[in-house]
C-alpha cells in the first residue's frame, strides 16, 4: 500500500468505499472498485489501494509499492494475481482464470517491494 514519489495514481473514479491497503482491485461494470483475483474480469483496469486514502479516490497503477504479500522469489520475477487475489510468482492454471503480469518483484520477504506495472497483455485459461 505504500508507494514512492513518481508512482502513477488514478484519481477521481470512486470514493466512499472501504478498501484494503496493498491489495489489487479492478474497475467493475458497477462503476466502483472491486476486489481482483485471477478469476475476475482480467481485461479491466487494475490498481492497488494505497495506505491512505483507502476510499478508492486514489489508486496506484504504476510505480514502486510495498504490497501486502510475502514473496521469496528472485528479484525481477513477474508477479500475477492468484485465485485468492494475492500477488504470486506463479500464474493461475485454473480454467477460466485470467493470466496477467501485475508487476515485478523488487525485494522479497519480509518487505515485498514490487514495481507495479499492470500489463496490457493478458489471456484467459481455456
Amino acid at each position: 500500500g505504500r508507494y514512492w514519489a513518481g508512482s502513477e495514481i488514478i484519481m477521481g473514479l470512486s470514493s466512499g468505499q472501504s478498501l484494503t491497503p496493498g491489495k489489487m482491485y479492478y474497475w467493475s461494470s458497477l462503476g466502483q472498485w472491486a476486489a481482483a483475483d485471477a478469476t475476475t474480469d482480467g481485461e479491466n483496469l487494475h490498481a492497488m489501494c494505497p495506505d491512505s486514502p483507502t476510499d478508492g479516490s486514489q489508486m496506484i497503477f504504476k510505480g514502486m509499492v510495498r504490497a501486502n504479500f510475502t514473496a521469496t522469489g528472485t528479484i525481477g520475477e513477474p508477479l500475477y494475481l492468484n485465485d485468492s487475489g494475492d500477488l504470486s510468482l506463479i500464474p493461475s492454471t485454473t480454467s477460466g482464470a485470467w493470466v496477467r503480469i501485475m508487476g515485478y518483484l523488487k525485494s522479497g520477504a519480509p518487505d515485498s517491494y514490487v514495481y507495479l506495472d499492470v500489463s496490457n497483455d493478458f489471456y484467459q485459461n481455456p
